[in-house]
């Protein structure tokens, strides 16, 4: 799959504005405990210091849905994301730990069980639980 098409995805899966600008629904947490993501959420953001967020990922919707799940807490606390069950980051691993600001995941879907990652910034930590 060329660029082109890649932008024609996004343009299909109405991730870009109407000016071609890249507009990703955007979720973000700062609370404790299990909050729910959105199915179709584009853009996670973490941040708080002192208590863990753990949140379930959803399943992708369809084949070249394209979530980022970015730490933006100013401390060093674990925030723990888990694939709903029957789906995975990469294959393999269900859980990404981020614990440091900036740390990010770009997930693209590949189907509607499995993501893939295009971009794992800051050494975000993968596991099979």
């Amino acid at each position: 799959m060329g660029f082109n098409d890649t932008i024609n995805r996004f343009r299909v899966n109405n991730f870009l504005d109407v000016g071609g600008n890249l507009a990703l629904p955007v979720q973000a947490f700062t609370a404790s405990g299990t909050p729910e993501v959105n199915v179709g959420t584009g853009l996670i953001t973490l941040n708080h210091a002192s208590t863990p967020i753990l949140l379930t990922i959803p399943a992708p919707r369809h084949a070249g849905q394209l979530l980022i799940i970015r730490d933006i807490s100013a401390s060093t606390q674990v925030h723990v994301m888990t694939s709903v069950s029957g789906t995975t980051f990469d294959g393999t691993n269900n859980t990404a730990s981020l614990n440091a600001a900036g740390e990010q995941l770009i997930l693209m879907s590949i189907s509607t069980t499995q993501w893939i990652i295009l971009l794992n910034s800051g050494s975000v930590a993968m596991s099979s639980a």
